[in-house]
């Protein structure tokens, strides 16, 4: 996976565009889901937390915001699950007749699918070549996001909030879930007052797409779901962490598995985590990518994809929360078990503090408290309070186990409140202005962790028909993986020079720095703030950016650093031209294009003029800058320019990650199950194609020697997040594990 597919691409973009309102918990490469639960409280995961932040552009992102189903799933029979609609009920099926496309200057809208079953109208629509002058980075009043309507003939509106965005470069994806049209209705038009995320009158406006509907034909595609009824172990939870401030009773605490649907290339199965029975607020998933296993027949682990639909969330008045997953194709008989290692729970808890912020506190301001908080065998220690325009935001730390908190003012009404996420912490905004002291803040809520195990296990009924492709033999696999970790071999004498890493320090203030050390990780040069960067060709310089500070300049030998006179703000990813002299840069709020300019600020000058995100790659013999735009998920199209007259020209459509110095050959990545990137190298026309690491393997920011004798990458085989260092000999396979060098690749000079 390269730059663009990474935190460094989108989170830098997100962080850009919203500044400090976007969380920093996020997991923001390249797909960014976000759940938003029907009980409004404790948001303890990403996958759970509410919020809202100036300008967030669809177009770099994936949101899957549900709507909870109006009805259980106890009424009435699935008829099966339809790709791109989900789970559609048994009765009398329609569905758009063929999918409508209208240009409007030069913008193009087109419904996609309609599915009308018994229960909802479930519409997908399209909106693609939208111009770089109609985007719009501030926020929006939702007419453009809720006043999509569908208009029946006798001239009634159906109205519904989006249950689904994805947005890519040009455009996005909406999806709605209408109430079901009645069944003599065929014809309907759908009304699109403005497009998301557009400046008013900037894009066509007061769209109106007539739709036709029709009965759905025998052979529509729908996996047959397969309800299931199955056993649990660990039904009963004794919570380790979670233990009542008052008694340490057991809770029940029970996992299963509901639904599974069979798909050509394994299954999606669908449970649920229940806490009728306890005492807690609400019960989630704790970070899955850890604590959530799936095991085969044999009892290996499977590879398994989060999945996020209309028919999964919290219910907190069911008191469940169910959750799915997209297995790999099942290669074993028997039966598959789903392990869950441990739940994060929320408990409530009535305790509070009081601090004296004086008769009229302002924004900015911070008291320090340090302040312990007994609560039962727990504790929390009040750091500070810091002051925000319209609240105030509580900074705190546990060693017991505590994960999250929420908070409230006692005496005075709020608008709303927040609290959770992977820094310990929470807030709360007033209706009014702030509130001058003493205030005393309410801890209503603590979420800990209940590490009790749980599972459930059901057997399909065979395995996949359709196995994993077989690829060509890879150089870098989970055994080699493990036996170069168990030797711990030295660099060789011969590979030398310096690389350069980036890596998020502070979670809670989204800051970022770079650093600049030898292979080994020894002498070690912090960059503070930089969140990307390049070293020069010849090793004396090195270029990087700094969110709100423009793009600078440091001089390795003399430690002295200039900012690049004429960038500012906006103005990131820089790379250096194979001669050292010029820096590329991208500059833009969502929308970016390339820039070249001399180190010292001279001859700075537009390079390409596209309306979408052109992300620099490397640079082709002849000279040619070559760059990629993201598309669609997984789509791209590469393109080079002339830097100095920009005429360009349509390349490839492979994931590009770098060209070799030389340009002679180039990397690319493509996505596989469980969120992997498998690497190919290949020489620039795309002969002498091969495989780099098989599938089982985090593989991530690849980074060519110039020699194209080594390969250096951050490696991982348990999750994205704890990837080290590793080289790769590219002739003997030979693999070098590198402990000390942790995060994002971004150059490295031999």
């Amino acid at each position: 996976m390269n730059q663009k597919d990474t935190i460094q691409g989108y989170a830098r973009l997100l962080d850009r565009v919203a500044g400090n309102q976007v969380p920093q918990d996020l997991d923001l490469a390249p797909q960014i889901r976000t759940r938003i639960q029907k009980r409004k409280g404790f948001p303890m995961q990403p996958r759970m937390k509410f919020f809202t932040a100036a300008g967030l552009v669809a177009i770099v992102m994936i949101i899957m915001i549900s709507t909870v189903p109006g009805m259980a799933a106890t009424i009435g029979r699935w008829f099966g699950y339809v790709p791109g609609i989900g789970f559609v009920r048994e009765g009398q099926l329609r569905v758009l007749a063929e999918p409508v496309s209208i240009t409007r200057a030069g913008v193009t809208l087109t419904v996609e699918q309609v599915i009308i079953d018994p229960e909802r109208t479930t519409l997908v629509y399209s909106v693609d070549s939208i111009p770089d002058a109609a985007v719009s980075t501030q926020p929006q009043n939702g007419r453009c996001l809720y006043d999509v309507s569908l208009r029946l003939p006798d001239g009634s509106p159906l109205l519904a909030p989006p249950n689904g965005i994805q947005g890519w470069s040009s455009g996005y994806q909406h999806r709605f879930n209408y109430p079901p049209l009645p069944p003599e209705v065929n014809d309907a038009t759908l009304l699109i007052p403005c497009l998301f995320n557009t400046r008013s009158g900037k894009a066509p406006e007061n769209w109106e797409i007539p739709l036709h509907f029709i009965p759905a034909p025998p052979d529509m595609t729908a996996f047959p779901v397969i309800e299931l009824s199955t056993p649990t172990a660990g039904a009963t939870a004794a919570p380790t962490d979670a233990v009542s401030p008052t008694a340490a009773a057991e809770v029940d605490l029970t996992l299963t598995l509901d639904r599974a649907v069979q798909m050509d290339d394994g299954y999606l199965l669908y449970a649920t985590l229940h806490w009728q029975d306890t005492p807690f607020l609400t019960a989630d998933l704790n970070h899955p990518e850890q604590t959530l296993h799936l095991l085969d027949g044999n009892g290996q682990e499977m590879l398994y994809e989060v999945h996020y639909d209309d028919q999964t969330g919290v219910f907190g008045d069911e008191r469940k929360t169910v959750f799915a997953i997209k297995t790999a194709p099942v290669q074993t008989s028997g039966p598959l078990t789903l392990v869950l290692d441990s739940v994060l729970v929320e408990q409530p808890v009535e305790t509070s503090f009081v601090f004296d912020p004086g008769p009229n506190p302002q924004p900015d301001q911070k008291w320090q408290l340090n302040q312990e908080i007994a609560i039962g065998e727990h504790n929390l220690l009040v750091t500070e309070v810091i002051a925000h325009s319209d609240g105030y935001e509580v900074a705190m730390t546990s060693d017991t186990g505590i994960l999250g908190a929420t908070c409230t003012d006692r005496d005075h009404p709020i608008f709303s409140g927040y609290g959770g996420g992977d820094v310990l912490g929470c807030g709360f905004n007033y209706q009014d202005k702030l509130p001058g002291g003493p205030v005393t803040v309410l801890i209503g809520s603590i979420g800990v962790r209940n590490a009790h195990p749980l599972q459930a296990q059901w057997t399909p009924p065979a395995a996949s028909p359709n196995l994993l492709p077989t690829r060509p033999a890879a150089c870098l696999t989970a055994a080699s993986w493990k036996t170069a970790l168990a030797q711990k071999a030295d660099l060789p004498k011969e590979i030398t020079g310096r690389v350069l890493t980036s890596g998020l320090v502070n979670a809670k203030t989204g800051q970022w720095n770079a650093t600049l050390s030898n292979l080994d990780g020894s002498n070690p040069q912090v960059f503070e703030g930089a969140q990307d960067g390049a070293i020069s060709p010849d090793g004396a310089k090195l270029v990087y950016s700094v969110f709100n500070a423009g793009i600078s300049v440091a001089d390795l030998v003399t430690s002295k650093t200039e900012q690049i006179p004429g960038t500012a703000n906006g103005d990131f990813n820089p790379i250096w031209s194979p001669d050292g002299k010029q820096i590329v840069f991208m500059r833009g709020m969502g929308i970016f294009d390339l820039f070249i300019v001399e180190a010292d600020g001279a001859n700075m000058h537009q390079v390409t003029h596209g309306g979408v995100q052109e992300w620099p790659v490397g640079w082709l013999p002849d000279g040619r800058l070559v760059y990629t735009v993201p598309g669609r998920e997984n789509e791209y199209t590469n393109f080079a320019v002339d830097v100095q007259s920009g005429k360009t020209e349509e390349m490839t459509n492979a994931n590009l990650s770098s060209i070799t110095p030389d340009g002679q050959n180039t990397l690319t990545s493509e996505r596989t199950f469980g969120d992997r990137w498998l690497i190919y190298i290949s020489a620039l026309d795309g002969a002498n194609r091969w495989l780099l690491n098989d599938s089982n393997l985090w593989v991530l920011t690849p980074v060519l020697s110039p020699d194209r004798q080594w390969l250096l990458a951050g490696v991982s085989a348990t999750d994205s997040g704890s990837t080290i260092g590793a080289l790769i000999n590219l002739r003997t396979c030979q693999v070098i594990p590198l402990p000390n060098l942790k995060g994002n690749f971004l150059s490295w000079i031999p």
